[in-house]
């Protein structure tokens, strides 16, 4: 048996004493960093520009409410164009504190020529100046973490047929974007809607974004597609590829869209659901599968979806009634309270007894419109009264609403004559189409000239009993005519002033064939 060996007695290691707390605010719990406690805001916070919530009315990571906070999402903007930070500096801290804050800022970040930012209001005036640092790719960061938040486990869990949907680390807000949702704003938002709520939409789709993954893909989406109609002109190559980018967001739009409608809404989600409801119309409209005549509906071989931007009105109604963008939460509400901005019935007059005066009465004739004639035993009457106020109307900012009315109000027994491409369906459609080759609106000009000249030839080859391709020829806008005056749907469907542009198509009975 061995020997027992005594060690002699050693003295026991002693934990160094350290303070711990729990008390630090919700924003450095979760960003993971040491909090200094500071109050009413750490410096932490003040460090990566959000507002400290110590109380749980804040949420996290949001921007500080005192003062303003101006981003330039141009990633080429000059120094003249700032994001600019006002805010009253704590009473408590010292001149040399903000600028052991300003030097940590400047040592511990990353910049990129760009937006820059104008501090000189937030720093004590005794400090040293500190004005002009690249924000751009801190911009970029701050989105992608507002957006990466958002993707919460429960956002994640597949859906009943439904596919799973992933964590985003695959995908992260970068200058890139920042850059394309700069376009957005400042060029592509303001082609949707009329020009007197496009700047108020705007500003308010580019804040829901930032906290909305699924409208943020929306907003790139549909403004690559506003490159691609751009470029189309000058460039095939860069359209496909703006075109292919566009279809990438697109594709992760709707997922996490249809996702998101699956499951019981949250009320802080319905803005923003309104808001993509906006974004979808005008891209559902502008895409088209190919730029061949040939290869496009009515001439290609039918697909179930082929109609499916034929259905949006439906969709938006739907939309409309789930969200209730008129709430007086809403951050629409200053926008539609003074408008019944989408109506879920047809307009009044269509009802009247000499709604149909503005056909034109061959197409009376063809369309078997008669005095007995109602929207519900006649499944044509519905688009014929709607296009017949707008046949002497020239498509402009000003007067998209009445265009979109045709669709607005779409019938599923006219969706069904389309479906089964009955001739005078289609003419119809082709008379619409018609109307908006020549107009100023890129997001509806573009099926119009491509699919209209489809319908033309298709009309041509297959009609045999009415002459409906001749027909569709033979429609031009009449200057002056009283089918051009105010036909009373602005108070339905946020529509401003009517401006009446009527003009002639020029030319030979097909030119109109040969715009795009």
């Amino acid at each position: 048996m061995p020997a027992v060996v005594s060690r002699p007695p050693q003295a026991e290691r002693k934990r160094r004493v350290h303070a711990k707390s729990r008390r630090g605010c919700g924003n450095c719990k979760l960003r993971r960093v040491k909090c200094d406690e500071l109050r009413p805001q750490c410096k932490k916070c003040i460090l990566f520009g959000v507002d400290c919530n110590y109380g749980s009315t804040t949420r996290t990571l949001q921007l500080p409410t005192q003062g303003s906070f101006q981003v330039d999402l141009m990633a080429t903007a000059s120094t003249d164009h700032v994001i600019e930070f006002s805010a009253a500096a704590p009473g408590t801290w010292e001149s040399q504190e903000f600028i052991s804050t300003a030097q940590e800022l400047e040592k511990h970040s990353s910049w990129s020529h760009g937006a820059v930012a104008s501090a000189s209001q937030f720093w004590p005036q005794s400090s040293a100046p500190y004005n002009l640092v690249s924000m751009s790719s801190t911009v970029a960061t701050m989105i992608d973490d507002s957006l990466q938040l958002e993707f919460s486990a429960s956002d994640m869990q597949p859906t009943p047929g439904s596919e799973f949907i992933t964590p985003v680390s695959f995908w992260h807000f970068t200058e890139a974007h920042l850059e394309i949702l700069g376009r957005f704003r400042d060029r592509t938002a303001l082609t949707i809607g009329n020009k007197s709520t496009a700047p108020a939409y705007r500003d308010i789709l580019c804040q829901l974004a930032m906290t909305h993954p699924f409208l943020m893909h929306m907003l790139l989406s549909l403004t690559l597609m506003h490159d691609a109609d751009f470029a189309a002109g000058s460039s095939r190559s860069t359209a496909n590829q703006k075109k292919r980018g566009a279809l990438q967001h697109w594709n992760t739009a709707t997922k996490l869209f249809q996702n998101l409608l699956a499951k019981p809404v949250h009320p802080n989600q319905r803005d923003a659901i309104w808001a993509t409801a906006v974004v979808i119309g005008a891209a559902s409209f502008w895409f088209v599968n190919s730029d061949k005549v040939e290869e496009v509906w009515p001439l290609k071989p039918s697909e179930p979806d082929d109609l499916g931007w034929l259905r949006l009105g439906d969709g938006k109604r739907a939309l409309w009634r789930l969200s209730d963008p008129t709430r007086p939460d809403s951050m629409f509400y200053n926008i539609l309270r003074f408008r019944k901005a989408y109506r879920l019935s047809e307009p009044e007059w269509v009802r009247e007894g000499n709604a149909a005066d503005c056909i034109p009465l061959r197409i009376k004739e063809i369309f078997n419109v008669t005095c007995t004639s109602t929207i519900e035993n006649n499944a044509y009457l519905m688009p014929l009264l709607l296009l017949s106020r707008i046949q002497d109307m020239r498509l402009t900012h000003d007067t998209a609403i009445s265009f979109l009315l045709v669709i607005a109000f779409i019938t599923p027994q006219f969706i069904a004559l389309m479906e089964a491409k009955d001739p005078r369906a289609v003419f119809i459609v082709g008379w619409w189409f018609k109307l908006m080759s020549d107009g100023d609106m890129w997001w509806m000009i573009s099926r119009a000239r491509i699919e209209g000249r489809a319908i033309r030839i298709w009309l041509g080859r297959t009609d045999t009993e009415h002459g409906l391709a001749g027909l569709l020829d033979s429609m031009v806008r009449q200057p002056g005519s009283i089918n051009a005056e105010r036909i009373g749907l602005s108070t339905y469907l946020c529509a401003g002033g009517w401006d009446r542009e009527p003009a002639k198509y020029g030319g030979g009975k097909d030119c109109w064939l040969d715009r795009g």
